[in-house]
């Protein structure tokens, strides 16, 4: 089948082109199963939320083998939507590849490419080889108003995983985000 990625900074509308892509499978009247990582309960828990606050119920996981109990669960559903992708492990986009290319499943993943500090998150970095399509979207740059590509932190931590809303991240172009990080 396929292996859809949709990329970007923090408020690209990576969570937004998800769940549109969801719900036209739906209106295709296909079934579709549609999963988030535990660790995003910015919107509340078992939801993929825009931070529009659209929504729509999901599966909260964080091993490989619970999204893997589910789709046994659901043997005849053969499209996936993952969101917060970068949150998983390598081992994820394993599994992602194996379903895609053994297993004869349509994914969809979105998911930040890049960490506050503007490495590449290595699941989403590992699956891009694989992938049909891959979906780059911009940000609005916060300072000068430009596409923005990145996604710089507020806070003070370096933690690699941080999940945040407008109160933690902003979203820079490379010009600004060069000028602001250092």
């Amino acid at each position: 089948m396929c292996l859809n990625m949709i990329c970007g900074s923090m408020y690209s509308g990576k969570s937004t082109e998800l769940l549109r892509r969801y719900e036209r499978n739906k209106y295709a009247k296909r079934k579709a199963l549609l999963f988030n990582h535990s660790l995003d309960k910015r919107y509340g828990e078992n939801v993929v939320a825009t931070h529009l606050q659209d929504q729509e119920k999901s599966h909260s996981i964080s091993t490989v083998y619970q999204m893997l109990s589910i789709l046994h669960d659901h043997k005849e559903i053969k499209n996936v939507y993952i969101d917060e992708f970068q949150f998983f492990p390598n081992e994820f986009a394993d599994a992602v590849i194996f379903l895609v290319e053994k297993e004869n499943y349509s994914i969809t993943v979105a998911g930040l490419d890049l960490t506050f500090d503007n490495k590449p998150f290595k699941s989403m970095e590992k699956l891009m080889p694989y992938a049909d399509e891959i979906l780059k979207l911009k940000a609005v740059c916060c300072e000068c108003g430009k596409n923005a590509s990145k996604s710089y932190r507020l806070t003070s931590s370096k933690q690699k995983v941080e999940v945040g809303s407008n109160d933690s991240y902003i979203a820079l172009c490379k010009k600004c985000y060069n000028k602001i990080y250092k």
